[in-house]
């Protein structure tokens, strides 16, 4: 047993001397065992074998393969030797071996769907990010993401160790449309990503949502966490939960039916807006996930449908950006438009025709 004031020496030095330390191991490993593939783990199912996760890098070969491996010693965690029947555990550094395994990266892949930067520097990308395109994949590297357009346009210098978030500072979902900031350079990314997590970067949402809310503003406060005891997992409201979570928001416009707000998100937690309207008993209309009216009617490739419910597609928009730029010092604010499930002419029918043209003038 390590004497405590020796202990807190030993985390400290490994604190500072972290990357020296992760170098020496990577030259001796790269250098004895040949060809090296470095994988960091950013997701993974609950409790996955280190076999089955690296069969999802490579389809073409069997598990069997990945724990003879294992077995002989190819494939280590953090530097450390492991079993085939290890856990992987997010934040993982899996470094494989083998001559005969071909390289992974994120590669190039158009996307049909049309994506405007908003905003370029040496430093970040603002996309416009369409309604049904996802920001990243984890094994899926054939099919398109905002990750794979923008390497297809070769607009970033990605991460080389193999990782699926590479320049990924904050993620919206697949069916959610809006303003995305994405970092050019991988070894900027934790600069930006500090940003997020000190709260100084203002995010604004626009959201229709189903029936009338109670109050013109409010805030709902409410912890979340993710349920995997359901499939597939869904983030759920539990007071006992210590992560808190909270969201300001302001009515623009309401009928019978519906109502459009405009949201400040204080906290950035999974699925957070959908979870906590949801939660109120006015989920978003077209989520599939938490609002079981939409499950029906939400057409599941993002792009408008009927024009008579509003459910067509997830009724969520990340309108705005605003932060001070980490580098430059300037002030970056940054709005996507509406998209047009949100303005088109048959809106009417939820919003009153005047109110509707005075928050289409206020968001030109």
């Amino acid at each position: 047993m390590l004497h405590a004031r020796g202990e807190l020496f030993s985390i400290k030095w490994l604190h500072f001397h972290w990357r020296k330390i992760c170098g020496w191991y990577w030259t001796q490993f790269q250098s004895s065992e040949g060809n090296t593939w470095a994988i960091r783990v950013s997701y993974s199912q609950y409790r996955e074998r280190l076999d089955t996760y690296l069969q999802r890098y490579w389809p073409n070969r069997t598990k069997g393969d990945f724990r003879q491996l294992i077995v002989r010693k190819r494939v280590r965690v953090n530097f450390r030797k492991v079993k085939p029947d290890y856990r992987v555990r997010k934040n993982d550094l899996i470094l494989l071996d083998s001559k005969w395994l071909e390289p992974l990266r994120n590669k190039p892949v158009a996307s049909p769907l049309t994506m405007p930067i908003l905003y370029e520097d040496r430093y970040v990308l603002i996309v416009d990010k369409p309604a049904g395109l996802t920001v990243h994949h984890h094994f899926d590297l054939e099919a398109t993401s905002v990750i794979s357009e923008l390497i297809e346009r070769n607009l970033l210098l990605t991460d080389p160790v193999l990782d699926m978030e590479t320049n990924v500072i904050h993620r919206l979902d697949k069916f959610t449309s809006g303003v995305l900031m994405v970092c050019r350079n991988y070894r900027d990314l934790p600069v930006f990503k500090k940003l997020f997590r000190q709260r100084r970067i203002h995010k604004e949402y626009r959201a229709v949502v189903r029936g009338q809310l109670p109050t013109e503003r409010g805030e709902i406060i409410a912890p979340l966490r993710k349920d995997e005891r359901i499939y597939p997992a869904r983030m759920v409201v539990d007071h006992n939960y210590f992560r808190h979570a909270v969201t300001e928001y302001e009515v623009m416009a309401r009928t019978v039916e519906a109502s459009l707000v405009k949201i400040h998100l204080m906290t950035g937690r999974t699925h957070q807006i959908r979870v906590h309207f949801a939660s109120i008993g006015h989920p978003v209309m077209g989520d599939c996930k938490y609002d079981p009216q939409s499950r029906s009617v939400l057409n599941r490739s993002g792009q408008s449908g009927t024009r008579s419910d509003l459910g067509v597609r997830l009724m969520l928009h990340a309108f705005r950006l605003q932060f001070q730029h980490p580098f430059t010092g300037q002030i970056v604010d940054i709005s996507s438009p509406l998209p047009e499930p949100f303005r088109d002419q048959n809106y009417a029918y939820y919003i009153p025709e005047e109110k509707k043209l005075d928050i289409i003038e206020k968001e030109q």
